[in-house]
């Protein structure tokens, strides 16, 4: 392999990083879900899932790829020792997401946020809850937006603290702990309640770093950022961030529509465990863009290749040994951690996660085309995947059940991964498909130790 050992030694640090936060963020999820499901009833929970859906796309909303941008700008500016511009291009993302951050409370307290709500078929179980979905969508936007501007300073280590909202789950997991320990009845708008107030503390502390950062730049603009210039970049990201939730998390929305809240339960525990698979590829994207930016401006496709697929075959096997252990204990994993109630989300549970093991096959090619200058290509093969996949999803929630709905699931994001593959192949003659070859696997791990 002709890569040089630093790129795998910089990406292996960035990675370990990463995977600490990850380490931490799932059990955390987890345990946040498994206190969810004895603080509330099996409504309230089909309920929080719903309310999730909501501030899920409206926090993507508010930053309309603000923070990929930030990622990408800051970067650039930082890496010529152009710090003015740096300055310049976080006072422009900061004002978009204010800006956005004001007009989706709005919204929400307009008709159209009661229309959203009428669509359910069980609206009663999100009356008054409008004004704590509107706050915890502002608050998740401005937690994700600041995790990636400190990662733009490539601050991973603080950054990982706010990923995920591990801060804010742990925080969360305690107070709601506390009030299960001591007995106390919480009900869904409580939960919200809550939820906001740790969010803003976590916003709080996170605009503390930031701040921090920002005023170690030295002021001065060496080459002058246009707004008009940022905000063509942003469509496709919000797009990518916009598909991630039409696939995994709209769907939980969508049976509402159709389904009382607690058949709306079994989907979203089903698709939270499902979602475990994704964990070794979260982690790896977080090292791994930086390093494509890097070798594909040093014209190495070579070393690009085998970058991507070496560190996406260790991925792979990794969500693969997810996807045995949730096939092979599911059951019990429902039955006894969480509650009998929820042991039939287990077919659920498995479909999306073998739709999600079989896509890791493929690498990471939207990845590789948003890094390389091809994020248009990336907007429309989601538009037109997503598109459909909603459609589907309508069909199987309207005629079916939860396990229609994830079969849908399933298949979409499998044939977005092919068509990806094919166009990153054909575009850049660069295959993303994991690499399984253990030989490849200790050359990394021997230019990571620096030995021969």
């Amino acid at each position: 392999m002709k890569a040089e050992g630093g790129y795998f030694r910089k990406m292996a640090r960035g990675g370990m990083i990463a995977m600490a936060g990850k380490v931490v963020t799932y059990p955390l999820g987890l345990l946040l879900a498994i206190v969810l499901t004895r603080v509330l009833t099996p409504t309230e929970l089909g309920g929080y899932f719903l309310a999730m859906s909501l501030v899920m796309v409206a926090s993507i909303v508010i930053q309309f790829g603000a923070g990929p941008v930030i990622v990408k700008f800051v970067g650039a500016a930082l890496a010529n020792g152009d710090q003015g511009r740096a300055r310049q291009v976080l006072r422009y993302g900061t004002a978009w997401v204010t800006a956005l951050s004001l007009a989706a409370v709005f919204v929400f307290h307009t008709p159209f946020g009661h229309w959203l709500l009428g669509l359910l078929q069980d609206t009663e179980v999100l009356r008054g809850t409008l004004t704590w979905i509107a706050l915890l969508s502002v608050g998740y936007a401005a937690i994700a937006y600041i995790c990636e501007v400190l990662r733009s300073f490539s601050d991973l280590g603080i950054a990982s603290l706010f990923a995920e909202q591990m801060l804010q789950r742990l925080l969360l997991l305690l107070v709601l702990s506390a009030a299960l320990l001591l007995d106390i009845d919480l009900d869904l708008l409580t939960v919200l309640l809550l939820m906001v107030g740790v969010a803003a503390a976590m916003s709080l502390l996170g605009m503390v770093f930031v701040l921090v950062r920002y005023r170690r730049l030295e002021p001065g603009i060496g080459m002058p950022v246009r707004r008009r210039e940022l905000l063509r970049q942003a469509p496709p990201f919000f797009f990518m961030r916009l598909n991630f939730w039409l696939m995994d998390t709209a769907p939980v929305w969508v049976l509402g529509m159709f389904h009382a809240p607690d058949v709306v339960a079994l989907f979203g525990v089903g698709n939270m465990l499902a979602l475990i698979v994704l964990a070794p590829w979260t982690v790896a994207n977080t090292s791994l863009g930086p390093a494509v930016v890097k070798l594909h401006a040093e014209r190495k496709p070579d070393d690009l290749r085998a970058v991507l697929g070496t560190v996406g075959g260790i991925a792979t096997a990794g969500g693969a040994l997810v996807v045995l252990l949730l096939v092979t204990l599911g059951k019990p994993i429902l039955t006894i951690v969480f509650t009998e109630a929820l042991a039939p989300a287990y077919t659920t549970m498995v479909i999306l996660a073998l739709g999600r093991g079989v896509s890791m096959i493929f690498g990471a090619p939207g990845l590789l085309l948003s890094m390389t200058h091809h994020q248009v290509a990336v907007f429309q093969v989601l538009l037109i995947t997503s598109a459909a996949g909603f459609a589907a999803y309508l069909v199987a929630a309207r005629y079916g059940g939860i396990e229609e709905v994830a079969y849908v699931g399933a298949t979409v994001v499998i044939v977005q991964a092919v068509v990806l593959t094919y166009i990153a192949r054909r575009v850049l003659n660069i295959s993303t498909v994991s690499t399984f070859r253990i030989r490849e696997w200790g050359k990394i791990a021997r230019q990571v130790l620096n030995r021969p």
